[in-house]
């Protein structure tokens, strides 16, 4: 199933070139704006594999409307948090209404302000916010702080990971760095289990299973641990030394210079 997935093009993100990139890639967020009716605020969550996102409204600082959206489990929480910007956005512009949105997302922000994003998913909500800029304003609003709103975004946003309505978005290529790491470690164990040599049975009383932090490119280690390296007792085994043995009569094995 996953497999199919990660083969599947059509659902991963997809970038655009540089000239490509419209001319409202910079974009000069307003931070409020005065004499509005509505306050919006967004969240996003990741709960038990399962992503969602929530949009939360409120009139005259009363809740007046929830939107909640479900997504793929491949997707990621800063996808979720870019969505409900988006919705949110989308939300202002269908109705002409007046509203100050507030996310507890900081690199979603950052992300919207910088001129750097290729992503085609990134630059659509760049384009609807440059559309939609004497309507909304955007800010940061801190997490966990006791804010009626945000909290309420926060709330909403987990149980949008399993009541929400879906809404499809690309796989984001994180996850499929994720897949391609997960299958090359899975890989590399089988190899690892399977393999009888007696270098690999030397190194598996050192290492007990794979691990890439124990990968190195100390060649010296890596003649310990394997017992191919200078040792006279490897050297024998090709006929390059009359004797496996040390001076001391003990054999010269990688063991000696522990």
């Amino acid at each position: 199933m996953e497999a199919q997935l990660l083969l599947n093009i059509d659902k991963i993100g997809k970038f655009i070139s540089t000239s490509e990139i419209p001319p409202e890639k910079i974009i000069e967020l307003t931070a409020k704006i005065n004499y509005n009716t509505y306050g919006v605020y967004t969240g996003g969550s990741r709960f038990d594999n399962e992503t969602g996102f929530a949009v939360c409204i409120f009139k005259n600082n009363e809740p007046y409307k929830d939107f909640l959206y479900k997504l793929n489990p491949t997707n990621s929480v800063f996808q979720a948090e870019l969505a409900a910007i988006s919705v949110a956005t989308d939300w202002a512009l269908e109705h002409n209404q007046l509203g100050n949105m507030h996310s507890n997302s900081q690199s979603s922000i950052e992300t919207i302000k910088s001129v750097e994003p290729k992503s085609e998913f990134v630059n659509d909500i760049k384009k609807k916010i440059y559309n939609s800029k004497r309507l909304v304003g955007l800010t940061w609003v801190k997490a966990h702080a006791g804010n009626p709103g945000n909290e309420r975004a926060d709330g909403q946003a987990t149980l949008a990971t399993t009541m929400g309505q879906y809404l499809d978005l690309p796989t984001p290529y994180s996850y499929v760095k994720l897949k391609i790491k997960q299958f090359v470690i899975h890989e590399w164990e089988n190899y690892w289990n399977k393999h009888d040599s007696s270098s690999v049975i030397r190194v598996r009383t050192f290492m007990d299973k794979v691990d890439k932090k124990c990968l190195t490119f100390n060649k010296y280690l890596i003649y310990f641990l394997s017992g191919h390296g200078p040792f006279r007792a490897f050297l024998h085994r090709f006929h390059l030394l009359s004797s496996p043995c040390c001076s001391c009569g003990q054999m010269g094995n990688a063991n000696r210079y522990k």
